[in-house]
């Protein structure tokens, strides 16, 4: 079973809403302007569902997480870039070990 929740965060000028999933197995975004950091990545992504999904770029992605009273910086190392997906993921065991 995949337990997931969301995170509502701002980057840059807009709003953000990232599903943070127990299931994946990577840190994915599909804004560009969610890397603080990046290089060219040309690697398959294999989701819980059929098919593929295709990586353009890999680095650091950066948000802030709306809370209560305050932001917090949550630093995502080792995300994809994958244009056209529906949300943006955290991968919930990646945060433990931050890699």
């Amino acid at each position: 079973m995949v337990a997931m929740t969301t995170v509502q965060a701002v980057v840059g000028a807009h709003a953000d809403k990232w599903v943070v999933a127990s299931g994946a197995t990577h840190h994915l975004s599909t804004e560009k302007a969610n890397f603080f950091a990046m290089a060219h990545a040309d690697d398959a992504i294999t989701p819980v569902s059929d098919g593929k999904l295709s990586a353009h770029s890999r680095g650091e992605a950066t948000l802030l997480a709306e809370g209560a009273e305050i932001m917090t910086a949550i630093s995502l190392k080792n995300a994809y870039r994958v244009p056209g997906i529906e949300d943006d993921i955290i991968c919930r065991s990646s945060t433990r070990g931050n890699r």
